[in-house]
């Protein structure tokens, strides 16, 4: 895990983790008065190397960082008691970090924050906020990783401003493949910094990433903190591209679609659900979809009023089997969801139309429910995998033993090369420093900086 520092006069930025590799973004920035954190990310691709979640989990942060998992930060991480099941709320009380960003909620940009010291308060967009009130409502509290004590409760909007100490922060909503996606301007007494976290230029709401754009022209930005994920072999696909794709799978009526996507990407949900409301088609989610979906529709106004125009809880159900569910917390959740949105149990369902869920689709097959042709959609936000991810080598063997061929339709949820160029020709920040990226000299070299 290389680490890098930029200095700007009394002011210092430490990429402590996401650079020369995809995920586990920590960019500290320094400041006399004390630090700031910008994302708290797990780099999955170097956790899964040694454990598997949840059957073979971690030991805390010690062991994470002994293995080069995670960075050596001081003053960012708790200390467990009680063998793991206790954070200590008094360790690093004098801890010089006085606040941590997250700038979405995928796993690499938060998936270390229940390693997070109890003293530092977090700061999250509202919409992530909620997400994560779900997350909690749902986890078990596994030793050496859960959520006790966590600050939470700070939460900010597009364009508002967060003033600690001396720095200026201003969060600016950008299209990405989860909603409630941050990037930040960060005013200090050394210039304006600007930390992107992830954001495209090709989805549906690309608005919000071009007004973030024409926001930021104009400005003496000393410092542009940017990812560069896609570098080579970049297939250059739109969000709309996407739903045009899904439509002409969903014309074909003689078959059944088992669609594989993230719960959180709900861009990709509103793909699948117009092209299903305009084709006459029925979407039933497994119980993952279900939750994540319904909530949603529930607590976000402006993302409900564009799921009733496509006739959300008309045309979807959910998949439930609640008398098997054991998890109290997950059926209290379901339970709560049902006076919204119904469900059935897969059991008592006849030959279904749209699965959302790969495994549930595969378990419908199993159990000789699916009788007509089937297709597989793969839609999943991106190979190197965000949030979570499936045996795929397994899937295709089950796919294989019940002939059911596998398609990509898929949009990146990352900025393109060509789109982070123009970018950096309208902002001409003084310098540039890519990170969530394989390739930053590559990229850096494009952009005309050394």
């Amino acid at each position: 895990m290389e680490k890098i520092t930029y200095k700007l006069d009394k002011t210092e930025v430490v990429i402590h983790s996401g650079y020369k590799t995809i995920g586990g973004n920590i960019v500290e920035v320094k400041y006399p008065d004390g630090s700031l954190i910008f994302d708290i990310g797990l780099n999955i691709g170097l956790h899964n190397q040694y454990f598997t979640w949840p059957t073979k989990p971690h030991k805390g942060i010690d062991e994470l960082v002994s293995l080069d998992i995670a960075p050596r930060v001081d003053g960012l991480y708790t200390r467990w008691l009680d063998e793991g099941r206790t954070p200590d709320i008094e360790y690093g009380v004098d801890t010089h970090i006085n606040g941590v960003f997250i700038s979405h909620l995928h796993l690499d940009h938060y998936g270390l924050i229940t390693q997070l010291n109890r003293n530092i308060p977090i700061y999250m967009g509202e919409t992530s906020r909620y997400i994560m009130e779900v997350k909690i409502r749902q986890a078990r509290n596994y030793r050496y990783n859960n959520y006790k004590d966590l600050q939470i409760d700070k939460t900010f909007r597009n364009k508002s401003h967060i003033v600690i100490d001396d720095i200026r922060i201003t969060p600016y909503h950008v299209d990405h493949s989860i909603p409630g996606a941050y990037s930040f301007k960060i005013e200090t007494l050394d210039g304006v910094i600007i930390y992107t976290g992830d954001y495209r230029l090709h989805g549906q709401e690309e608005s919000l990433t071009m007004d973030f754009i024409e926001e930021l022209e104009g400005e003496d930005i000393e410092l542009y903190i940017t990812e560069g994920t896609r570098v080579h072999d970049v297939e250059y696909t739109t969000e709309m591209e996407v739903r045009e794709k899904l439509k002409h799978f969903m014309e074909m009526e003689e078959s059944n679609l088992i669609i594989e996507f993230s719960p959180l990407d709900i861009d990709r949900f509103l793909s699948i659900l117009s092209a299903a409301y305009e084709t006459g088609r029925s979407i039933y989610m497994d119980e993952k979809y279900f939750i994540y979906l319904s909530n949603y529709y529930i607590y976000d106004s402006k993302l409900r009023k564009k799921l009733d125009k496509y006739g959300y809880t008309d045309i979807c159900r959910g998949l439930v089997d609640i008398d098997r569910l054991r998890d109290r917390k997950r059926r209290e959740l379901i339970e709560e969801i049902s006076s919204y949105i119904d469900y059935i149990d897969p059991s008592e369902s006849g030959d279904i139309d749209i699965i959302l869920g790969i495994d549930r689709g595969l378990d419908m097959c199993k159990a000789g429910k699916l009788k007509r042709d089937k297709i597989a959609i793969f839609s999943n936000s991106e190979p190197f995998n965000e949030e979570g991810e499936i045996d795929f080598k397994k899937t295709i063997n089950w796919l294989t033993k019940f002939n059911i061929p596998s398609y990509r339709v898929h949009a990146s949820g990352h900025i393109s090369p060509i789109e982070l160029k123009d970018i950096v020709n309208r902002l001409k920040p003084r310098d540039i420093i890519v990170i969530h990226s394989e390739y930053p000299e590559l990229i850096k070299n494009m952009l005309g900086y050394e």
